[in-house]
Order: structure tokens, then C-alpha cells, then sequence
């Protein structure tokens, strides 16, 4: 998971489906989690330098 430079979490009632992308915009992985797991990912998860967390505009208008 080195190479992961972007996480994307899809935020649900029950679970959580989390999606990483390296630096050419590829997929690394895909992964449904629950609320449990979803902790214990990031908690294991190597840290991203350089990044700040942000939100697209269809989150933010609910579409």
C-alpha cells in the first residue's frame, strides 16, 4: 500500500466502501469495510504525506 496517494470512502448506514488510487489514477484497491474495520484499516494504514481531506461537491449537495 505504498503506493496509494488517494483514499475514497463511500459512507453508509452499515458499511463503508473504501477505494485507493496510486499517483497515474489507477485503482489499488477496493474494499467494503464495516464501521469496525473502517477503524482499524486507518489505524494500520500507512500515512499519507502531503494530503489534506477534502470533499467533492456531490457530498456536499447529497446527489
Amino acid at each position: 500500500m505504498q503506493n496509494v496517494t488517494l483514499v475514497g470512502i463511500d459512507l453508509g448506514k452499515h458499511s463503508f466502501h473504501l477505494h485507493g488510487q496510486d499517483k497515474a489514477g489507477r485503482a489499488v484497491f477496493r474494499r467494503k469495510v464495516s464501521r469496525k474495520q473502517l477503524v482499524e484499516f486507518f489505524a494500520t494504514f500507512p500515512r499519507l504525506h502531503g494530503r489534506d481531506g477534502s470533499l467533492c461537491r456531490g457530498a456536499l449537495v447529497g446527489t
